[in-house]
């Protein structure tokens, strides 16, 4: 169950406090793109995640973007964004997180990866020993395979909390976040 639990879960990156990943001795955030930082399939980043990342860099946090987004897509968001990026995700394999950790020029023990999926995110981080921020997804709308992902997600969630390694409210959010209301598209 250990690649399997976040260190933290929070609602959106707005709420991750970078004075104290700062304190704790982070000083590398590896991000994902989709449904983590603006919504699935959207054209823009969030204006909000200028000013979020703006603070991050000010900071004095290198990010990098690693996501199973087409190349050109995570491209276009790390060019908009003013931040490095990996090719061909493949989360959670080892590799693109290993290319991210060079990139940074951090030891794992100086790197947290945000993301909005247990299966990729989390995982694939916690394989390379590196700290877990699992935030809930901003929108519904999410690729099938995902969606299909989210149910298992649900049953290791609950467990988890059985076990006393999340807290009941922080899962009891994350379901609500997960199983909330598709949009008519």
């Amino acid at each position: 169950m250990r690649w399997l639990t976040p260190d933290l879960t929070v609602a959106s990156v707005y709420q991750i406090d970078q004075d104290r990943l700062w304190q704790d001795g982070l000083r590398g955030i590896i991000l994902d793109i989709d449904n983590t930082i603006t919504p699935w399939h959207a054209n823009e980043p969030l204006p909000e995640v200028h000013e979020w990342i703006t603070r991050a860099r000010q900071r004095g946090f290198r990010i990098c973007l690693v996501s199973n987004a087409r190349a050109r897509r995570i491209r276009y968001f790390a060019q908009r964004l003013g931040v490095d990026h990996v090719l061909a995700g493949r989360k959670p394999g080892r590799r693109p997180f290993l290319a991210a950790q060079m990139r940074l020029s951090l030891s794992p023990a100086e790197v947290v990866v945000v993301g909005d999926q247990l299966f990729t995110d989390v995982v694939g981080g916690k394989r390379l020993g590196f700290r877990t921020i699992l935030v809930d997804p901003i929108s519904s709308r999410e690729f099938i395979a995902t969606r299909l992902s989210r149910r298992l997600e649900a049953v290791i969630l609950k467990r988890l909390a059985r076990l006393g390694l999340l807290g009941r409210a922080e899962v009891d959010r994350r379901l609500r976040a997960l199983f909330r209301p598709r949009p008519n598209v």
